[in-house]
């Protein structure tokens, strides 16, 4: 074993006899002294390329919030392609800011045709008229 294996051992040794099972793993502990020693001087993290991790900004919340104005029927993969955010962020961003608990098209309202509606309000007005006769109908 080199030496700088002997330290990296040695160090987790003292960290496992000082924090017991709270310590780091010894991979962890290997890999933070390698770095050291090829020169990093702190412990915090360094800048990250690419785009950041959270994409709930509000300007993002606002553009899921229209789409979903649009069409309440759209899934979470549809609005994700729409608006070109990850599908993680278009769900963070239905259940924890739009507090919406499900989004499925299955139970969403369809649109109707205009057949459809026509024979909607048929019965709802034969409905009225029912319960005009007879106040207790739904009763």
């Amino acid at each position: 074993m080199c030496e700088t294996q002997q330290i990296a051992t040695e160090t987790s040794a003292s960290l496992t006899e000082a924090y017991g099972d709270a310590t780091l793993l010894r991979t962890m502990v290997f890999k933070w002294h390698k770095a050291f020693e090829e020169g990093r001087e702190n412990v915090e993290d360094g800048p990250h390329s690419g785009k950041p991790i959270s994409s709930t900004t509000d300007q993002n919340v606002e553009v899921v919030r229209a789409v979903m104005a649009k069409d309440r029927r759209l899934s979470v993969r549809m609005i994700a392609e729409e608006t070109e955010l990850d599908k993680n962020a278009v769900h963070r961003i239905l259940t924890d800011c739009l507090h919406m608990r499900k989004i499925c098209a299955k139970v969403a309202l369809k649109n109707l045709s205009v057949e459809q509606k026509a024979n909607r309000l048929e019965i709802c007005q034969d409905l009225l008229g029912r319960l005009e006769i007879e106040p207790d109908f739904f009763g």
